[in-house]
């Protein structure tokens, strides 16, 4: 598909948003980037894409500790309940 078919490079196109990409975090993102002023402007692609990029690792490390914790507190429950067995 050539550059030009797609909406957010047609020239006067509405700068891309960080929600349609980042689930959790990507309202937070755009709003940030709202407050400072850099949608639309000439240097948004990089922020863009580096926001993208810091948003998908904040976004994997937090799932990842969600995890980390619910297995770490279902292993100590049933740490808990061997040490009952045992008396």
């Amino acid at each position: 598909m050539p550059s030009s078919w797609v909406p957010d490079k047609l020239p006067g196109a509405a700068p891309p948003v960080f929600a349609e990409k980042l689930s959790l975090l990507g309202i937070l993102f755009d709003a940030l980037a709202e407050a400072i002023g850099t949608a639309g402007e000439p240097g948004y692609r990089g922020f863009f894409s580096l926001g993208l990029l810091t948003g998908l690792y904040l976004e994997v490390f937090l799932g990842a500790a969600v995890v980390c914790l619910a297995v770490g507190i279902v292993m100590r429950s049933l740490d808990g309940q061997e040490t009952e067995d045992r008396r």
